[in-house]
């Protein structure tokens, strides 16, 4: 059965990582042929999701579709459907959803999307706002839709879609790339903290609020590190607000890497200061390696990260909250390591990629049945 997983990617995101992942996971089992297709705005374009998956030996292909000629491009993408023969459409995003039900009405292809997160903040232009409304509008007939947390499923079902046609699926790691970070051993000094923020660089992701907290921490006597890694609209402000503050020597935007495993392994504490999420996969991979976490109370981040357990939560936007667990974590790191330990056992029970692609699975045998 080929799957081919319709997005379009500007970077190496969550979404991104839920793809990978799960294509990964499909290529091993012997009834499934993945597939990318990545939705591009120009002939020659290579996202950096295409390279990933060329790297993991995974089929992929570009789909040009420009909004200019969309009428026209979104036929081709059909054509190119049927050429590559592919049995489902796994679409991911509001751009994939909408080309993806048209796919489905034309060809016939079966059609299944995933919901990652819609942020309608303050800074999202007006164009993506209509396309998300036209999404869930869509979603009202769709065959199947699944929602990565119960929050998503909670927003779409609110909207009139049939809450029987949404399926919960959480986001999954693969375990076995991720090994115990060794800070529990106090391999590194504590005293001079390791901070780490990994998302895109956005309203949404609340940077800003880090940076203020770094401030604070300053004021406070603190000695730290804050690393950044992500790219994305608001790095002009937030390079702005770190020079205003005079925080160039301890706040770095690292922008894209591809050793976030090891800057993860090499941090003290992992904090996730965002307005609104699904289930960050940066989270996950956080709990994977027993870092410390601070956490707001958003999208399905509970089920991971519960206040004083399994780590600290705070408050969106509150970088005084934030500088305040920061000291609760580095005045006693022996209680911070056992609850990284509860966050890290929960993350491999219920949040493996393997898990993710036995949900997916059954999805795809369901749609394929029809």
């Amino acid at each position: 059965m080929k799957v081919a997983h319709l997005i379009e990617s500007t970077g190496f995101y969550g979404a991104e990582r839920v793809v990978i992942n799960l294509c990964t996971e499909l290529q091993s089992a012997s009834s499934y042929q993945p597939l990318v297709l990545g939705i591009v705005k120009r002939s020659g374009a290579s996202p950096k999701l295409l390279d990933v998956a060329r790297d993991r030996g995974i089929d992929s292909s570009i789909a040009v579709v420009r909004n200019w000629l969309l009428p026209i491009d979104a036929l081709l993408l059909c054509r190119k459907v049927v050429e590559l023969k592919v049995d489902i459409l796994h679409c991911h995003g509001y751009k994939a959803a909408i080309l993806g039900r048209l796919v489905k009405r034309v060809c016939g292809v079966r059609c299944v999307t995933t919901c990652h997160l819609w942020y309608m903040g303050r800074t999202r232009p007006f164009r993506s706002r209509f396309l998300i409304a036209v999404e869930k509008w869509l979603h009202r007939s769709a065959d199947v839709v699944v929602a990565v947390s119960q929050k998503i499923k909670d927003s779409l079902v609110a909207v009139g879609v049939d809450a029987d046609r949404v399926e919960v699926v959480p986001n999954g790691i693969p375990l076995t790339e991720y090994k115990k970070s060794s800070v529990g051993s106090n391999t590194y000094d504590r005293n001079h903290l390791r901070i780490l923020n990994v998302g895109r660089l956005s309203e949404q992701k609340a940077q800003s609020a880090l940076i203020e907290c770094a401030r604070i921490l300053r004021e406070r006597g603190t000695v730290f590190e804050i690393n950044i890694v992500g790219e994305g609209p608001f790095r002009p402000a937030l390079e702005a607000q770190i020079a205003r503050e005079g925080l160039g020597d301890s706040v770095n935007l690292l922008g894209f890497r591809d050793d976030v495993v090891d800057l993860l392994q090499q941090s003290d504490v992992f904090v996730l200061p965002s307005y609104d999420e699904g289930m960050p996969m940066a989270l996950l991979e956080a709990a994977a390696v027993c870092l410390p976490i601070i956490a707001t109370d958003v999208g399905d981040v509970g089920k991971v990260v519960v206040n004083d357990k399994s780590g600290q939560i705070i408050d969106a936007g509150n970088a005084e909250q934030l500088a305040d667990a920061i000291a609760v974590i580095a005045s006693d790191w022996g209680k911070a390591d056992q609850q990284a330990q509860v966050a890290h056992d929960r993350v491999r029970s219920f949040y493996s990629s393997q898990n993710m692609c036995v949900e997916y699975s059954r999805i795809y045998s369901l749609l394929k049945g029809q």
